[in-house]
């Protein structure tokens, strides 16, 4: 592993460029154990096993403001030598909501009711409700590595997420996902399409479509909780709509690109995503592209002085997210795109 430095003046550079950061999404390594056919962190990175070291990440987090929400993920952050120092510090810095992904096959039980007692919330990543639909994401054994650890923390982790990508392999088997959670009595899932970065780009088989999307969506919504079952808490992106449909989000106030608020903050506030690539960005459509806001090489600061600066980008009345990543592109039917993490909630 290489360990990478986040300068101890980042938090003062980004206040010069009119950042203010309350919602912070942390990539403390880039190793990982698996090596998923839709990970948009993409294998080349994951190889490099780069970690951000603790002290620097100290030295950034503290000089935030309390943080409304953090999130910490990987690669694997379980992997990171010192996990339990970072997650101890972010307990203790941010008031806050907090958040940590993982696939849960690596750790120790011990390791994740640190995380509980800590106030984490522990988001699982389950591709699949049977082995056969998951492992061919994610790589033979997996799926029963993770359904054991969760049998394993069950009684010391109350707040979990699942974490569920939809390609076009699981994306009809979702009624049975929804059954899955309600069988290992778990109340949240959080919904994500496969997107078109990392190792995505090259399993295109596996993307759906817009109109797809926007199908699973509409079912979704017309969904009621079964009588005498479980409510689950649904989240998900709405990510691709009609011109009509945009016009009205945005004259609502509804929704505005993701470079100019955080849609996790309740005061304003900007997020930033500190990837393992030493690039900072502001929304996953970036994430390897040319739109990063700056990037923290070497220890230092370093603007994005580009045009194509997502953040300086999204001052443009006509900005659209596929002018920040070609590779995004709606369909006939929903020709214009949100950012994912514009999202909807339903109780099913």
């Amino acid at each position: 592993m290489r360990t990478i430095q986040i300068p101890v003046t980042l938090n003062s550079s980004l206040l010069q460029h009119g950042i203010n950061v309350n919602d912070l999404v942390l990539y403390i390594n880039s190793e990982c154990n698996l090596r998923c056919k839709h990970c948009y962190v993409g294998n080349d990175l994951l190889s490099k096993g780069v970690y951000y070291s603790f002290d620097s990440i100290e030295g950034f987090v503290t000089s935030l403001q309390p943080l409304e929400r953090i999130t910490i993920l990987g690669g694997e952050p379980m992997l990171h030598p010192e996990i339990e120092r970072i997650a101890e510090l972010v307990a203790r810095k941010t008031p806050g909501e907090k958040r940590i992904t993982t696939n849960l096959t690596k750790g120790t039980p011990e390791q994740f009711s640190l995380l509980a007692k800590l106030g984490f919330r522990i988001c699982i990543s389950i591709d699949g409700a049977s082995s056969d639909l998951h492992d061919k994401i994610r790589g033979n054994g997996s799926f029963q590595k993770t359904i054991d650890m969760l049998d394993a923390i069950r009684d010391s982790c109350h707040d979990i997420e699942v974490t569920h990508t939809l390609n076009s392999n699981n994306i009809d088997h979702f009624p049975s996902m929804l059954e899955l959670c309600r069988s290992l009595n778990l109340t949240q899932l959080n919904l994500h399409k496969i997107s078109p970065r990392g190792n995505a780009l090259v399993n295109r088989t596996l993307d759906v479509s817009p109109t797809k999307w926007r199908e699973l969506v509409s079912w979704i919504q017309k969904q009621h909780v079964p009588e005498g079952k479980p409510a689950i808490r649904v989240r998900y992106e709405l990510t691709f709509v009609t011109e009509l449909e945009y016009m009205q989000l945005v004259e609502s106030g509804a929704y505005d690109h993701h470079a100019k608020k955080s849609y996790y903050s309740k005061v304003g506030g900007n997020r930033i995503v500190i990837f393992p690539d030493q690039r900072l960005y502001i929304s996953s459509e970036a994430f390897g592209t040319n739109s990063y806001f700056a990037d923290i090489s070497n220890g230092e600061f370093h603007l994005n002085t580009a045009a194509t600066n997502e953040f300086f980008a999204a001052d443009n009345p006509n900005f659209e997210i596929e002018k920040i990543n070609n590779n995004l592109s709606g369909d006939e039917n929903f020709p214009k795109i949100l950012s994912v993490s514009y999202r909807l909630a339903s109780q099913i």
